[in-house]
């Protein structure tokens, strides 16, 4: 029988993938849409599209380079790396992979930070512009 951590991980790994190839697609149209077939008014606001679009596109491939797994145990967070990318090997030392796990963690980390900020910022940006 599988350990809870293992069946965590490969719950998160099948998420991941279907998740990542679903960004890919849904992305890759909606940047063909807005640069193909905007009409004249939804111009203006090409670039805000694309610049959501783009970092959308960014932040999928950060975080399926690294898979963080977030989870609880025994009442502590912990932050498990799930790499598909770069799987551990048997043979591989864990001081050997430190640098990669914890890089790719904090890749994921700063990605994610400026996704959930820096994209609604714009928008607070031009709401106060336009109403104030």
């Amino acid at each position: 029988m599988e350990s809870p951590i293992s069946q965590i991980h490969s719950i998160n790994q099948i998420n991941n993938m279907f998740c990542f190839s679903g960004s890919l697609f849904l992305n890759t149209l909606l940047i063909y849409l807005i640069l193909k077939h905007s009409t004249r008014e939804m111009r203006v606001y090409s670039r805000i599209l694309l610049q959501t679009c783009i970092t959308d596109f960014c932040y999928s491939l950060v975080l399926f380079a690294s898979m963080p797994i977030s989870t609880v145990v025994d009442g502590n967070h912990i932050i498990l790396q799930g790499c598909l990318i770069f799987p551990r090997r048997l043979d591989e030392s864990e001081q050997s992979r430190v640098w990669l796990d914890f890089t790719l963690v904090m890749l994921w980390a700063l990605v994610f930070m400026y996704h959930v900020n820096a994209l609604p910022m714009q928008y607070v940006y031009r709401y106060l512009i336009l109403c104030w």
